[in-house]
């Protein structure tokens, strides 16, 4: 089951694992947005509590020769 998560539950969560980083914060992607790049958010369950990730994607730009 996936669920859209929202910046402030996202941080919080982030804040709370022990492998949270700067990279998985809202801020960051805000400042990759200016590029082009879009957050988007996995959580899902395990034996030790919930676990996830931010991943920023962007479609690829077109090559200069093509």
């Amino acid at each position: 089951m996936t669920e859209p998560v929202g910046a402030e539950a996202w941080d919080a969560f982030v804040a709370r694992s022990d492998l949270g980083s700067h990279l998985q914060q809202t801020p960051w992607a805000r400042v990759k947005a200016v590029n082009g790049w879009v957050a988007r958010r996995i959580v899902t369950a395990s034996a030790a509590g919930p676990i996830g990730a931010q991943i920023l994607v962007r479609r690829p730009r077109p090559l200069p020769w093509g």
